[in-house]
């Protein structure tokens, strides 16, 4: 019972059990103890659709965090080298048409192929998996221009950054979700594309159609058209932990870096520590009569063994 309820006892018994039983019907009539709000679990945050208006806004957040632990925090970057690396270490194409000629033929194609597929000539296709695959769990998306230079067929690499651009925050248009647009049925039909400058600025935007451009991203939720960052969940406690291990090795770095110190009493050194304590001044002649007997004392055995020598 909490304060209230044991006041109301105090003073009317019946009136308290009334509330009790109250209290036991509403949990009778409850199926899931989960929907029950308490003071230990508030009520949850509204229901919303996964496009919501400030959805942008979001899930920019989490793909800035969640590049910047990858960058920063070397047990995430050590999970995603090796979670991409198990997953997509090899790739390889075996023909299985029944001709062992034309078998050999596009194999042999294909695997030219996968060494020059990447426009810009820096990737092969393994490569490009490995990074597509990464960008999908840190940034939540990626995408894959497919087009065509000199009659072959090339792939070109679209970072999540330059899907739509962060000043799409609160568009009201029905049909345009985070650089995507969709027909009637909810179908994309195009994908807005923008270059970045050195500086971020986003440039010279194209929508490109939806035949021509392979989205690639890490869904939840049947109505999300834009993938959110697979590391959303645990940024919080991973930023907590590098925070915590940052902290620790400041504590180290300090403490090694202090210097090994003897304290007097006084917090002083010897000379100081006996002006304070008052055996000697300032000038560090003795000043208790302790100390002056002791130094008397020694002078007068010094004279007595000079003069010892001295024969009349």
């Amino acid at each position: 019972m909490n304060l209230i309820d044991q006041t109301v006892a105090l003073f009317s018994p019946r009136a308290a059990l009334r509330r009790e039983i109250a209290r036991q019907k509403l949990t009778a009539f409850s199926r899931f103890d989960a929907a029950k709000i308490t003071r230990a679990r508030p009520q949850a945050r509204r229901n919303m659709p996964a496009e919501q208006i400030g959805g942008t806004t979001e899930r920019i957040q989490l793909m800035n965090r969640a590049r910047d632990l990858d960058d920063n925090f070397s047990t995430i970057r050590a999970i995603l080298t090796h979670f991409v690396i198990h997953t997509a270490g090899s790739l390889a194409y075996q023909a299985r048409t029944g001709d062992t000629g034309l078998d050999q033929q596009v194999e042999a194609y294909l695997r030219e192929w996968f060494r020059n597929c990447d426009i810009t000539g820096r990737h092969s296709l393994q490569n490009l998996t490995q990074l597509i695959f990464r960008s999908v769990l840190v940034d939540g998306d990626c995408g894959v221009l497919v087009t065509r230079q000199g009659g072959e067929l090339k792939l070109q690499t679209v970072t999540a950054d330059r899907i739509g651009k962060d000043t799409d925050l609160d568009s009201l248009d029905p049909f345009y979700f985070g650089g995507i647009t969709i027909d009637g049925v909810g179908r994309p039909v195009s994908y807005r594309v923008f270059s970045r400058d050195k500086f971020g600025t986003y440039r010279d935007p194209e929508d490109i159609n939806a035949d021509m451009f392979c989205h690639v991203a890490n869904f939840t939720r049947p109505d999300e058209y834009r993938g959110r960052s697979a590391l959303a969940a645990i940024l919080d406690d991973a930023q907590d932990v590098s925070d915590l291990i940052e902290y620790e090795k400041l504590a180290a770095r300090w403490a090694s870096s202090q210097a090994g110190v003897i304290k007097t009493e006084y917090g002083a050194d010897e000379e100081m520590a006996s002006v304070l304590r008052g055996d000697r001044d300032q000038f560090g002649n003795d000043t208790k009569l302790t100390a002056l007997a002791r130094a008397s004392g020694s002078r007068r055995r010094t004279v007595l063994a000079d003069f010892s020598g001295v024969r009349s």
